[in-house]
C-alpha cells in the first residue's frame, strides 16, 4: 500500500488514517475491491492530501484518541476539502455536533458491526451523510431549543428551495447547474444566497437544515 504522501489521480480515492498499519492495509484492500476506489494508508491527516485531484474520502481511525485531540486536529485541517468519515469513535466522545459543524460527513462507532463500514463508505462517496438516527434526533431537538425555527422557509424563493433540496441530496454546484440548466457560477451564487438566508456556514449545515425543515 502507498504511504500517506502519495497523490493518486483516481476520481474515487480513499485514505485510511491511523496507527494500526496492518489492520488499515487489510481494510484498504477490502474497500478497494468492494468500492472500486483506490485506497491508501497513512498515520495522520496531512495537508498534501488536499492536492491529489478531486475530493477524496478520508476514513480516520479515532480508536484510543481523546475527544479534545480529535477536535483539535479537525479544527486545524480543512475538512471540507474532502469527505471525512470518523470510525472507531467512542460513543462517549460527544463530539459529533462540533465535528459536523467542521465538515465531517459521518461516524462509525466502536463495536459497531463491520457490515456497516462498506455501506457507510459508499454512502459518503455518493455525497451523502452517514449519521445515526439518534444523533439526528438530538440535533433537531437542540436546534429547536436554540430557537432555530422555520419561518416562511426563511425567505427562500421556489428555485432556492429546489436547490437546497438538491444540496441535501449531496449535489455539487456543477450537479445543480446541470439539473436546473443554469451556469455553475449562477448555481454558486444561489448557494451563497441560501447560506446567508438560513444562516449556515457550509453544505453540511444546509443539508441538516433542509432535512429538518422539509
Amino acid at each position: 500500500m502507498a504511504r500517506e504522501h502519495t497523490k493518486p489521480s483516481a476520481e474515487k480515492t480513499i485514505f485510511i488514517l491511523g496507527p494500526m498499519t496492518i489492520q488499515n492495509e487489510l481494510l484498504a484492500n477490502y474497500l478497494a475491491k468492494s468500492t472500486g476506489a483506490k485506497c491508501f494508508t497513512g498515520e495522520s491527516i496531512q495537508e498534501p492530501f488536499s492536492d491529489g485531484g478531486g475530493k477524496s474520502l478520508i476514513l480516520w481511525d479515532c480508536q484510543g484518541r481523546t475527544s479534545n485531540s480529535i477536535l483539535a486536529e479537525i479544527q486545524h485541517y480543512p475538512v471540507e476539502k474532502h469527505m471525512v468519515l470518523l470510525f472507531n469513535l467512542s460513543r462517549g466522545a460527544v463530539i459529533e455536533r462540533e465535528a459536523v459543524n467542521q465538515g465531517v460527513r459521518g461516524f462509525l462507532y466502536e463495536h459497531e458491526s463491520f457490515a456497516s463500514l462498506p455501506k457507510a463508505v459508499q454512502t459518503v462517496l455518493n455525497g451523502e451523510l452517514w449519521l445515526s438516527r439518534e444523533f439526528m434526533s438530538k440535533w433537531i431537538l437542540s436546534t429547536r431549543r436554540e430557537g432555530l425555527k422555520k419561518d416562511d422557509d426563511n425567505g427562500l424563493t421556489p428555485k432556492e428551495v429546489q436547490i437546497i433540496r438538491l444540496i441535501a441530496d449531496g449535489a455539487s454546484n456543477r450537479d445543480i447547474a446541470e439539473e436546473l440548466l443554469i451556469s455553475p457560477n449562477t448555481a454558486k451564487t444561489h448557494v451563497y444566497n441560501i447560506f446567508k438566508k438560513i444562516k449556515v456556514a457550509n453544505r453540511l449545515q444546509a443539508a441538516l437544515w433542509a432535512k429538518k425543515n422539509f
